[in-house]
């Protein structure tokens, strides 16, 4: 298992088999042009809400909470897709990875809730970015995978 760092620095770790790889394949799957980088990514499709994320990601201490209730709306989100194999969006073997991922990401996300569960600033916080993350991911996925 490859080292994680504390940042995400972006499409530049594709070198790495994580969550990246699994929405290049998702990119190719829909036929669509993989992009080189993440400014390149956001260019084409300009989005506030990664706008955002990328501003509290550049201060990660400072905006822990705020990432720790992002990260959480978005390991449900990946969850419901590795649930959903018969909508081929990914590989059988790209689907049985993204669920060692996402089970390992929300062991993660345990750890690091344990630590700010006793500070109500940092618990506003982590729902923040909880519901800016789940009123930005909505039901992008849920109508596919229920069908």
């Amino acid at each position: 298992m490859s080292q994680e760092h504390t940042v995400v620095a972006g499409m530049d770790e594709s070198l790495t088999d994580g969550i990246v790889e699994i929405g290049i394949e998702m990119i190719k799957r829909a036929s669509l042009p993989v992009p080189p980088d993440l400014s390149m990514l956001l260019a084409r499709l300009p989005s506030k809400f990664a706008d955002k994320v990328l501003l509290l990601s550049l201060k990660p201490l400072q905006n822990l909470a705020a990432l720790l209730g992002i990260f959480a709306a978005l390991i449900e989100l990946q969850g419901l897709i590795a649930e959903a194999p018969n909508v081929g969006l990914l590989s059988p073997e790209s689907y049985a990875h993204l669920q060692v991922l996402v089970r390992r990401h929300y062991h993660y996300l345990q750890e690091c809730r344990q630590y700010i569960s006793t500070d109500e600033t940092l618990l506003t916080d982590y729902s923040y970015g909880y519901a800016m993350a789940k009123a930005e991911t909505g039901n992008c996925v849920k109508a596919n995978v229920q069908k």
